[in-house]
């Protein structure tokens, strides 16, 4: 209610007491209703404060729980409104709020001095938008309180540059270039002497650095450019030039800028060429800057078809035997026999005449072939024996005939799944064929809770993206949360970017793994990155502090549903193990759960580790002795029942949890089956209440 003078004769036009009982009637009325009343007095700054103190009085009188200083025209200065506050709250006990308005450039200071004289709320917009010149700038307040007086609002300032373009784009108000914290100017650099400064430390010519507010700091070249600011845009695209070719490139810079030429990318790349230097292989994500390597090629783009050296190859049991026989038409010998690998684990040892036949005509084809690298006597699931064995290092090109061969994405190796005649070519060639994938970054950030692990990470992601949502894509893993994640947990992660239709998965290796290559004597590689600047056919973004497990219900991958969605579904079978969950740190997640319980008696709980060596580390370490005690089965290293073709085949109305990767009609059996996929814990939970259960509630 306006209550200055000029107010109550051009607005309301009616007494001032009569205005005063109007307001105090409205109090009254949200009180006896049992609501939080705040009491505003439009146009208060503007009010002589006699009378705007007596109506405040008036308003904590009748229970008003909060009264409003109301800046209307932005006309009140930072010292006034310290005057003006200071002198209220010796008068009132109520909760003192500012409303302040930004005509004169002073919605923010005003709002600082008023906390500092015992306001405790401020009302504020995001990018300062409102009425005329607008209110006090939400992220302007955060920031200044946060930088300048010491006082974090606890407020997560990394999204606010995010925040900032999202209103702007949804309000349809542009932000002004030089728009205090969020504008693009704030962190963009032209002058030479700027630049040269903020090269050696960013706090020269910046109040904070811009991640913090989750944005980018920008090099921009001009007239005014100098040495060290072309220096600086060299070196984000990896570009080497000499002392004579820089001055080259700086002299033409300003030349196109004194015409009044922005100097895009494009023009960049015009002026490189012009001494000489192509901008080859430069700004490119992940994969694409392998597949460029791979291919001998200095730059590759999405859609471009390219033949590539393959690194590593690698055939099973089950498709091993068709590469053979496609190969023997085309070649007499592999073309390197150290490069391929051969592992028997999707049926091992042979549950049929059929299966025994196939296995050996693998093992006469090793023989023949001198193939070194050939676990066939149980060693486990050929997406851990790889890597387990050091045949995976980082910025490498792996294929294999077997979907699932993205996992090795977990080290950032670009690697894919092929068929059996791809993969005989590959054998007599060393090289394939790809066109090389749009992407899509993924960033995962955030802290995951008591009993929710990668599992339930990647599943959520499959659920975002759909069954069919990545095809023939990269998914590129990035954020917090995949930088602290274990070699076990990375490689469930990207084990599954196939479940979205996704070409590869793949991430930065992180401190963990590379502790895990060096174990297995793996030092020389190199580690590919991203560019600054590289291109994303989307972006994701993921917060897992608040996830819960997660389920994916028959029949589709992409089927998930919170854990609470699905308790009490009844189960005859658990299955912990496979490519996907079968490392150790799943099974003592699982063994964590289980011990001191037993199984349901009508449940099932079928073991598979992963590999020899997780198995010999689970009897070490008493974990397979936990889950005997609970008289779970425990099985030998390999694929066991998650294709439906070996060691716990379910029949006709069964129902599986499992820690597997697909769960199709007739995945693991009868098509009238039921499966379910969960992290391991769950898988632990469930078994033992014989239904699909939360771990907290073992």
């Amino acid at each position: 209610m306006g209550l200055s003078d000029l107010h109550l004769e051009v607005k309301i036009n009616k007494p001032r007491d009569v205005v005063n009982q109007i307001c105090m009637d409205a109090i009254d009325y949200g009180k006896d209703h049992g609501l939080f009343v705040a009491f505003s007095a439009e146009d208060a700054t503007r009010t002589e404060l006699p009378k705007l103190l007596d109506v405040y009085k008036q308003a904590q009188d009748h229970g008003a729980d909060r009264i409003h200083i109301a800046d209307t025209t932005g006309s009140i200065n930072p010292y006034a409104t310290q005057y003006l506050v200071k002198n209220i709250k010796k008068e009132i006990d109520t909760e003192i709020a500012l409303h302040c308005h930004n005509d004169f450039g002073f919605a923010v200071a005003n709002s600082i001095a008023g906390l500092f004289e015992g306001a405790t709320a401020i009302s504020t917009t995001v990018n300062g938008i409102g009425e005329r010149a607008g209110n006090a700038s939400l992220e302007e307040l955060i920031m200044s309180l946060k930088l300048l007086y010491n006082k974090d609002l606890g407020f997560k300032t990394e999204v606010i540059y995010e925040l900032s373009q999202l209103v702007s784009k949804y309000s349809k108000i542009p932000i002004s270039d030089s728009k205090a914290i969020v504008g693009n100017n704030v962190f963009r650099h032209e002058s030479g002497i700027h630049v040269d400064a903020i090269v050696k430390n960013p706090l020269a010519y910046e109040p904070f650095i811009p991640e913090m507010i989750g944005t980018k700091r920008q090099i921009v070249l001009g007239k005014h450019s100098g040495k060290s600011a072309v220096i600086e845009k060299l070196d984000t695209l990896n570009i080497k030039v000499d002392d004579t070719q820089l001055s080259q490139i700086v002299s033409l810079v300003k030349q196109e800028r004194e015409r009044g030429e922005e100097i895009t990318n494009n023009k960049f790349d015009e002026i490189l060429e012009k001494v000489n230097i192509k901008r080859w292989g430069l700004i490119m994500n992940i994969s694409e800057k392998i597949l460029a390597k791979a291919s001998n090629k200095e730059e590759v783009s999405p859609g471009d078809t390219i033949t590539a050296n393959i690194d590593v190859a690698m055939s099973h049991d089950g498709t091993s035997p068709p590469t053979i026989k496609v190969f023997e038409k085309i070649a007499d010998k592999v073309w390197d026999p150290e490069k391929i690998v051969l592992v028997f684990d999707h049926v091992i040892p042979a549950n049929t005449i059929g299966s025994a036949e196939f296995q050996q005509v693998v093992r006469e084809f090793g023989k023949k072939q001198k193939i070194p690298n050939m676990y066939i006597q149980g060693e486990g699931v050929c997406h851990e024996v790889l890597p387990d064995y050091g045949h995976v290092k980082p910025s490498t090109v792996i294929v294999g005939a077997d979907s699932h061969t993205c996992t090795y994405g977990a080290f950032g190796a670009f690697s894919t799944g092929l068929g059996a005649t791809d993969l005989a070519m590959v054998y007599a060639t060393g090289q394939t064929w790809f066109n090389v994938p749009e992407s899509l970054k993924i960033n995962v950030n955030g802290t995951l809770n008591e009993n929710v692990y990668s599992k339930d990470v990647i599943l959520k992601i499959i659920k975002e993206l759909g069954a069919y949502g990545a095809t023939y894509k990269s998914l590129e893993f990035h954020g917090d949360t995949i930088d602290n994640m274990s070699v076990a947990s990375r490689l469930t992660m990207t084990n599954m970017a196939i479940e979205c239709g996704a070409k590869n998965g793949i991430m930065v290796p992180n401190k963990q793994t590379k502790e895990y290559l060096s174990q297995r004597g793996i030092t020389d590689y190199t580690i590919t990155t991203a560019s600054k600047d590289a291109e994303y056919e989307k972006i994701y973004d993921f917060d897992v502090d608040d996830l819960q497990p997660q389920i994916a219900c028959p029949h589709n991958v992409d089927n998930v549903e919170d854990i609470d969605k699905v308790a009490g579904t009844h189960i005859d079978q658990a299955v912990l193990g496979s490519c996907t969950n079968g490392r150790y740190e799943d099974l003592l997640q699982a063994a964590e759960v289980i011990e001191g319980h037993k199984i349901h008696e009508d449940v099932e709980l079928l073991v598979f580790p992963a590999s020899r060596h997780v198995y010999e580390k689970a009897i070490e370490t008493g974990v397979i002795q936990t889950l005997l005690k609970s008289n779970a089965i425990i099985c030998n290293p390999g694929c066991g029942p998650c294709l439906g073709a070996h060691m716990g085949v379910m029949t006709d109305d069964m129902t599986c949890i499992s820690t597997t990767n697909r769960n199709f009609l007739g995945r693991m059996g009868s098509a009238k089956s039921y499966v379910y996929l969960s992290n391991p814990a769950v898988v632990a939970a469930s078994a033992i209440k014989g239904e699909i259960t939360n771990p907290s509630e073992i």
